[in-house]
């Protein structure tokens, strides 16, 4: 029935308890999986407040790694299962 299951997280404990019982599913029937992580979108402006463009890349960059970090918790565990995994990156 299910060819390919999307295991989104955002890095909590829930997400990964969610995230081990999706790839349990995901080997019991034989499919694939995708980890995908979504972070908000850092808008350049605030009211009247201008914030430099230095602190939104360092911004960026922290939900890029944050986002990596995440993602490579869902490939070990894929691994260790034996499942096939791919990942969705939205940045």
């Amino acid at each position: 029935m299910f060819k390919h299951i999307l295991l989104p997280t955002d890095g909590s404990e829930l997400s990964a308890a969610a995230i081990q019982q999706g790839i349990r599913f995901a080997k019991s029937i034989g499919t694939k999986v995708t980890g995908l992580c979504v972070m908000p979108l850092q808008h350049p402006f605030f009211y009247e407040t201008e914030i430099p463009m230095e602190a939104l890349e360092q911004a960026a960059q922290r939900c890029k790694e944050l986002g990596e970090k995440y993602l490579a918790a869902i490939g070990k565990e894929a691994r260790e299962a034996g499942v096939a995994c791919s990942f969705g990156f939205p940045f």
